[in-house]
């Protein structure tokens, strides 16, 4: 394209006759100017053609990105980012969600093991309270000094006899000594019918 700018100036050799006389007649400003207005046309009819082949995909290189009814188009490359993160920000999420997922369950765990401990000391504090119970309608039944319950007055008798009931009763409550007792024996016998 050069070669054929520098190539249009008048020679005398090799332009037309007319063209070279004109050219002979002008000023050097003027010759100048003629050979630059030559120089120019040989180059741009020189110059190859535009491709439109290749130059439609840079109109349809881009993503249409939408939001919401909006849309905007962006390049493939800002897209490509946006996947990635978006990508990321999903991974993200889901590690979140399976420590929440972890936490729960070890929350359910804490508190299974919180309602075991408490039915647990409930069932040492109704066997204490039974226990003690007992103990106290002994002691009242066969006071210090005395062998025998025959020589027990009849009130102390009576208040033997009540404590026996609050003992049995604070026994028979849910989660107390009997009910727990059962439950053993209940173990107890399925092993051994499938034994």
């Amino acid at each position: 394209m050069v070669i054929n700018g520098f190539e249009s100036e008048p020679d005398e050799c090799f332009s037309d006759e007319e063209v070279w006389e004109q050219y002979q007649e002008m000023s050097g400003c003027q010759q100048a100017a003629f050979r630059a207005k030559l120089c120019w046309a040989a180059m741009v009819a020189a110059a190859p053609a535009p491709d439109t082949h290749n130059a439609a995909p840079e109109d349809s290189a881009g993503v249409d990105f939408g939001i919401d009814g909006r849309s905007v188009r962006v390049s493939q490359e800002a897209y490509s980012i946006f996947l990635a993160r978006e990508a990321a920000a999903r991974e993200k999420i889901e590690a979140l969600q399976q420590r929440l997922n972890a936490a729960d369950q070890r929350i359910d765990e804490l508190a299974q093991e919180r309602e075991s401990l408490i039915a647990y000391g409930r069932n040492n504090g109704l066997h204490e309270a039974s226990t003690v119970c007992s103990r106290m309608a002994y002691d009242t039944y066969y006071p210090a000094g005395s062998r025998f319950k025959h020589f027990v007055p009849k009130a102390l008798e009576q208040q033997g006899n009540l404590l026996i009931k609050a003992a049995n009763a604070i026994a028979a409550l849910p989660d107390g000594p009997i009910e727990r007792h059962r439950a053993r024996q209940q173990k107890k016998a399925e092993k051994s019918a499938t034994a």
